[in-house]
């Protein structure tokens, strides 16, 4: 299954989740602070 998580900020929760669904064999695209390259800050 393919699913987008999106955040706000670069946090260790949303980078865990991103984590257990590749392990669960789920197709994950990052958007938003967890993309690659992206600014980790909120207000940026």
């Amino acid at each position: 299954m393919r699913i987008s998580v999106s955040s706000d900020m670069d946090e260790p929760v949303a980078r865990l989740l991103v984590e257990e669904l590749r392990a669960r064999g789920h197709e994950v695209r990052t958007h938003g602070a967890l993309s690659p390259g992206a600014d980790p800050r909120w207000a940026a």
